[in-house]
């Protein structure tokens, strides 16, 4: 049962679709979204800056 299982899965194709499950996505945000995303994406960049310092 487990091989018929692991035979099933593709890698390639989970890989398009995700691709294209987020390209649908990314084309299809409002003006709100993407300035959420964007300020999402620099405090993540100004977490990884801060490195090992960061204490949670």
């Amino acid at each position: 049962m487990m091989d018929y299982l692991l035979l099933a899965f593709s890698v390639t194709d989970w890989f398009w679709d995700s691709w294209y499950e987020l390209r649908h996505y990314a084309t299809h945000l409002n003006k709100t979204q993407w300035a959420i995303m964007a300020g999402a994406s620099c405090v993540f960049g100004f977490v990884c800056l801060k490195g090992n310092a960061l204490r949670i």
